[in-house]
């Protein structure tokens, strides 16, 4: 389905509100209905008083690879949406971006397809990259006629921890990853 857990949102506010980007890019990973996209806008722009879009400074991009999520509603909080498998875009994408959002998303990947975008994630992200995926992920198979939507994999704790830090609650993982090009090293948004 398009959507995601609400357990962990706040934990990704906190990384728009610690972050402060002012004119940054953050990019949303299989962005479905588009929360994140919205929580993001809200808590740059509009936090800073950038009420009216002509004002908006963050470039907010999503990546969506089942086209039937996509609605014009989205086109108004974006700045890009690229219908584009996940993977693929990451392969063949230059832009970098400060902030990436990879949320109820892991868990849809092979593993080996899932570690490398990982690394793709931490290369292509100048500071944090946030990943979400449950502790339990249960069988799931085509939802909405997405194949997309099987679940494929599930994630251990150590293996995420060799990305980044780790911050749990009793449904999910949520890893904080710093980019290559990340030059702030110590940023405790987890606690």
């Amino acid at each position: 389905m398009p959507s995601s857990r609400s357990d962990t949102i706040d934990v990704v506010c906190q990384v728009f509100l610690n972050l402060k980007p002012e004119e940054d890019k953050i990019l949303a990973l299989g962005m479905g209905f588009g929360k994140y996209g919205v929580l993001a806008r809200e808590y740059t722009d509009i936090w800073r008083g950038n009420i009216d879009p002509k004002d908006w400074k963050m470039r907010i991009d999503g990546v969506e690879g089942f086209k039937p999520y996509t609605t014009l509603w989205q086109e108004l909080v974006y700045s890009n949406i690229y219908n584009a498998e996940i993977l693929m875009f990451m392969k063949n994408n230059e832009i970098k971006y400060d902030v990436i959002l990879l949320i109820d998303v892991l868990e849809h990947f092979s593993k080996q397809d899932g570690i490398e975008l990982l690394l793709l994630m931490q290369e292509k992200c100048n500071k944090y990259f946030v990943v979400v995926t449950p502790i339990n992920v249960m069988n799931q198979s085509a939802v909405n006629e997405n194949n997309f939507e099987r679940h494929i994999s599930q994630w251990e704790q150590r293996e995420l921890m060799e990305f980044g830090s780790i911050y749990t609650n009793d449904r999910a993982f949520v890893l904080l990853g710093e980019g290559k090009g990340s030059l702030k090293k110590e940023l405790d948004i987890l606690t």
